[in-house]
């Protein structure tokens, strides 16, 4: 026959036992209820038989368990040393020591389990609650019996464990307010949940720890820059079971720019064909404040939709055409650096669960009353709700209970009236008739009085030791209370001895040490202290900077591109095509001689000093700058009268610009040339004023008027060769 739990059984005189068993359900089968197989008895005669007792033995497929799993348990190998037909009782205890009831399952009459009459000793074992189970076989040969006890364990199944959810950044600057919320986890049903927090990683000098940190809501300051884990643990009031989840923050430095990060915000369920669909990016961030542009765009799509996103730089929205996963990306900037998010919603043709809305977070004294509601929450199909209210958390000395037994209502409100001051989290989950919607969670703040809260300026980069003053006078109470203010230096740089200065909402103080200074707030209203602010204070050694920008061309006009351009401090750039750069030269002193020049290289690697003593100070648009290019000229080398030196002379050429004298070339060509032997090419800058004399300085070179030096000019044709007719001479 079948056995299973009788969850519906009404209250008796075994009141407890009954409690139990609504709370345990499972399900149980059993075969060979009643004897057992038959027995092949020994004629004795008339010799009298002393009756002895049979053995109970319990057989057991697996001993542990999950929850809702199976057991197979027989009694087949208990035993009669008589042979007697033997008759089977099964019980069952809970941890507690009280049996646990059951019923028998018929269909017309007839005992059924699984659709096959057992014939066999055993039965199945469905646990649906976890715990450490007992069952005892006694079996009986109709005068002696023998009883045995087996223990079961029943692991926890992971719809019995609480969930863990973190909401919070992912970025952040040194000294800023960090704050995380873990209000979405939720406890198993009927379970309120405890919370744990805490910075499980973080950068080796760091002192950073986290603070309410028994409470659904914690924060922390970095300290210093890098990676941070924080970490969330969940567990249930009642039995103790717990899960945990981690997020990674990443921390720069006040003078670093961060990333934004893109964040999408939808309802996160199956959508139905039909449905306008949106998505917020009005919760992306920048940790630098700096400004975002947002850019939506379609990921992947199914092939034969038509679908097309409308979108108002925040917001997206479309209307699903076609069954299917439908990709949607969005990028945020904040004109340096980007992020992107893709968010994927899935159209399906059936019902689909409806969406839980608990409401906006309120703030409430103790000694008043709130209405909670969930009518803002929506059935896709348009189909009516019903409404489940339970409590997930509360203040650890609150006995507030009206909920501790949650149940589906028509009604979407309740009244809520607190019993202390703390933080109540409450969840909501609606039922369209066929399916559950995800919890939303509402938390509710009790107060004897309005907490007051701290405000200080926005954080600050100095570059001097002058003395920073900081005003927190904008700190406030909403109840009009007196706030008195308390100072105090977080962190500081290792070699600064220095103090705060206070006088009630203003601080101040020298900043002798290069680094960052993270200054704390608290106010108090003469009840309350207000959330810690900080403010952070970096400083640095002063930065000077001057941008040279410009495009480099030939004398026809062409762009020379690929040009090297840099300073002594500063990055090195190159032109782009269109002959077009721009360099950013930097000193910690204002009028360094570093900001005076700037160095080229380009042509067979041509090195040349840009002198820009010329331009006014600040920085410089350069316009259309001509360099002279490259071209050949031909080179030769005649001996004078009664020469008798040797036949192969070095030559060296140095050459001065014409027409931009604040161009210095840096690279000599040096070059061996035959005395009344072959022709020379050589690649020289065109345009130019060129020496050239002897690189042994064994002889002396001159041009046809005499000099050591010549002019040269940009030739419009580059095949046709300069000459150039140099002469050599012994001193």
């Amino acid at each position: 026959m079948s056995l299973v739990i009788d969850k519906y059984k009404k209250e008796t005189n075994m009141d407890s036992l009954w409690v139990k068993v609504v709370a345990v359900a499972f399900a149980i089968g059993i075969s060979g209820c009643g004897g057992g197989g038959g027995s092949n008895k020994v004629d004795t005669g008339s010799v009298a038989q002393v009756n002895k007792a049979p053995t109970a033995k319990i057989e057991a497929d697996k001993l542990e368990i999950t929850a809702f799993d199976a057991i197979t348990i027989n009694g087949d190998k208990s035993s009669d040393p008589d042979g007697d037909e033997l008759t089977y009782q099964w019980k069952f205890f809970d941890e507690n020591g009280v049996q646990i009831a059951f019923r028998i399952k018929t269909e017309n009459g007839k005992a059924v389990y699984d659709d096959k009459v057992i014939t066999r000793r055993s039965f199945h074992f469905y646990p649906e609650m976890w715990g450490n189970y007992t069952v005892e076989l006694t079996v009986s040969d109709g005068k002696l019996s023998d009883t045995t006890k087996q223990t079961i364990k029943i692991n926890p199944h992971t719809r019995d464990y609480p969930e863990a959810s973190i909401a919070g950044v992912i970025t952040g600057k040194v000294g800023s307010v960090l704050w995380f919320s873990g209000e979405q986890s939720t406890g198993a049903i009927g379970q309120r949940i405890n919370y744990s927090w805490q910075l499980t990683d973080k950068p080796d000098n760091s002192q950073a720890q986290t603070k309410n940190d028994n409470q659904p809501r914690a924060f922390f300051i970095p300290d210093v820059s890098g990676t941070y884990e924080l970490t969330l643990t969940v567990t249930h009031v009642d039995n103790n079971l717990d899960n945990s989840t981690s997020i990674i923050i990443k921390v720069d430095d006040l003078t670093q720019n961060t990333a934004p990060v893109a964040v999408v915000k939808f309802d996160e369920r199956n959508f139905t064909l039909g449905e306008a669909i949106t998505l917020d990016g009005s919760k992306s961030y920048d940790a630098d404040g700096d400004v975002l542009t947002y850019q939506w765009r379609w990921g992947d799509k199914p092939s034969s939709s038509s679908a097309t996103l409308s979108t108002n730089s925040k917001v997206a929205q479309f209307t699903a055409d076609v069954i299917g996963r439908y990709d949607v990306k969005l990028l945020v900037s904040d004109g340096v650096s980007s992020s992107e998010k893709v968010a994927q919603i899935n159209v399906v043709n059936v019902n689909v669960a409806p969406v839980a809305n608990a409401g906006t977070d309120i703030t409430m004294n103790v000694n008043d009353t709130t209405i909670l509601d969930g009518k803002a929450s929506t059935d896709p199909e348009k189909q009516p709700l019903r409404y489940k209210w339970s409590l997930a958390s509360r203040p650890e000395n609150s006995g507030y209970n009206t909920l501790d037994n949650p149940s589906l209502n028509t009604r979407s409100d309740f009244t809520f009236q607190p019993d202390v001051v703390g933080e109540y989290v409450f969840n909501l989950k609606v039922y369209d008739g066929q399916l559950y919607s995800n919890a939303d969670a509402v938390t509710v703040t009790v107060v004897q009085n309005t907490i007051p809260v701290a405000v200080l300026p926005e954080d600050l980069i100095v570059y001097s030791d002058d003395t920073v003053v900081i005003d927190g006078s904008k700190s406030y109470d909403s109840d009009n209370q007196s706030l008195t203010y308390t100072w105090s230096i977080k962190s500081k740089p290792t070699y600064f001895f220095g103090r705060l200065t206070t006088q009630g909402s203003k601080a101040s103080f020298t900043p002798t040490e290069n680094g960052s200074y993270i200054i704390q707030l608290i106010v108090n209203d003469g009840e309350q202290d207000s959330i810690e602010e900080t403010m952070l204070i970096v400083r640095e050694t002063p930065v000077f900077t001057r941008v040279i920008s410009g495009r480099f061309v030939d004398q026809l006009g062409n762009p020379i591109a690929n040009v090297s351009v840099s300073g002594l401090r500063g990055n090195e750039v190159e032109t782009n095509a269109n002959g077009e750069f721009s360099l950013t030269l930097q000193s910690e002193r204002e009028n360094d001689g570093v900001f005076n020049s700037i160095d080229l290289m380009y042509t067979f690697r041509t090195e040349v000093n840009l002198n820009l003593m010329n331009y006014d100070e600040g920085d410089v648009d350069l316009g259309d700058f001509v360099l002279p290019v490259h071209q050949w000229k031909e080179i030769t080398l005649t001996s004078c009268d009664g020469y008798s030196g040797s036949s192969q002379v070095g030559l060296t050429f140095r050459t001065i610009t014409l027409d931009t004298p604040q161009l210095l070339f840096l690279t000599e060509i040096n070059k061996q040339a035959s005395v009344d032997g072959a022709k020379l090419n050589v690649l020289l800058p065109a345009t130019a004023l060129t020496g050239v004399y002897n690189t042994e300085l064994k002889y002396t070179i001159s041009t046809d008027d005499g000099k050591g030096t010549f002019t040269h000019e940009f030739q419009h044709d580059d095949t046709q060769l300069d000459v150039i007719n140099l002469t050599v001479c012994e001193p």
